[in-house]
């Protein structure tokens, strides 16, 4: 299982920051579709930022051309997404995207449990955040 080599080590510095930056993009489908930009996330106590949700695939690759952004060598050896280390494997041309994450699982498995979002059916595009938490987050912190 994902749990000792994504969540749990992301359990342990989460508390040293104030949010986490994701990836995610609703034009990946499924649960992302309806991926939030900000969003609490109680479970870890931080609020989630996803600045890439309304990237479609030919805004990303324009992104990526345009800012020189250094590419995964694993992308053009087959690897569309990653997982870790132990569970990804080559994407087939005719297979989706996200089908060399967690083969060896069998094909129920499609969340590792880093991303609340895939699993929240509820996701609204916008979210009301816990004041304390927004409080925490907003609040410039002294510099050294």
């Amino acid at each position: 299982m994902l749990s000792p080599r994504k969540i749990e080590p992301l359990r342990a510095v989460a508390d040293q920051f104030d949010c986490l930056i994701g990836s995610l993009r609703r034009s990946e489908g499924g649960q992302r579709s309806h991926c939030p930009i900000l969003a609490a996330d109680p479970e870890m106590n931080v609020v989630r930022v996803n600045p890439l949700v309304n990237f479609g695939d030919e805004r990303l690759s324009g992104y990526i051309d345009g800012h020189s952004v250094i590419l995964n060598p694993l992308l053009a050896q087959g690897y569309p997404t990653i997982s870790c280390n132990r569970c990804t494997t080559p994407v087939l041309e005719n297979e989706p995207r996200r089908a060399g994450r967690w083969r060896h699982l069998g094909p129920w498995q499609a969340y590792c449990g880093i991303n609340p979002t895939d699993l929240d059916s509820d996701t609204e595009t916008a979210v009301e955040l816990p004041q304390q938490l927004m409080t925490r987050s907003l609040v410039a912190k002294p510099t050294s």
